[in-house]
């Protein structure tokens, strides 16, 4: 593989990042044939998923490198950090950034776990996932798709996630006794008012 420097970008490369109009707190990043490194924390669930890739690439993700191709998914959850490393070439792709109460509700209302529910750390190699957002980005480029449709697009990608994508594990809550002496040692070393929060 060898490093991309997006300091020199291409000529043709293109990044931006769109809100579609009647799906309330999704943004939409939009790359073309880029190269560029990145290093994002977020702040939402984000879903990757390649256009045009003929390459791979390497990332970081969760302390461990993780190699994608075209034909994966990639799903970072809120509160997590990203850093691609390396890839082999440009990369066509879009991502969603679904807030983390949409995802949470449509959770609850599918039946398909709670606050706990975690997705996959590993790229996902799923294909009619992968064509639904496929499908769903064309959708939201398009000038003559209807807010339904797209609406309609993006709750069958929402629930094909939940139910494709989402870890079968959940996980349990620490012993409070297990928190009760964390809280008792940061007290002892930390200044700050502070509050600690099962997650």
């Amino acid at each position: 593989m060898t490093r991309r420097d997006f300091r020199n970008p291409p000529d043709d490369e293109r990044v931006s990042f769109y809100r579609p109009e009647h799906l309330p707190g999704v943004e939409v990043p939009r790359a073309d044939k880029c190269v560029r490194s990145w290093v994002w924390f977020h702040t939402t669930y984000s879903v990757c998923n390649a256009l045009e890739f003929p390459g791979s690439a390497q990332y970081v993700y969760r302390a461990r490198v993780r190699t994608a191709g075209a034909k994966h998914l990639l799903i970072m959850e809120p509160g997590e950090v990203h850093a691609s490393r390396m890839q082999t070439a440009p990369a066509t792709f879009r991502v969603l950034f679904i807030p983390q109460g949409l995802v949470v509700s449509a959770a609850e209302e599918l039946g398909v776990g709670p606050r706990s529910r975690h997705f996959s750390t590993e790229p996902l190699a799923h294909r009619p996932l992968r064509t639904m957002l496929c499908k769903l980005h064309r959708a939201l480029e398009s000038s003559t798709t209807s807010a339904l449709e797209r609406q309609s697009r993006f709750a069958a990608c929402l629930r094909g996630l939940l139910e494709v994508a989402a870890a079968r594990t959940t996980l349990t809550e620490p012993p409070q006794a297990a928190w009760a002496a964390c809280a008792s040692f940061a007290s002892s070393a930390v200044w700050l008012a502070y509050r600690l929060i099962p997650i």
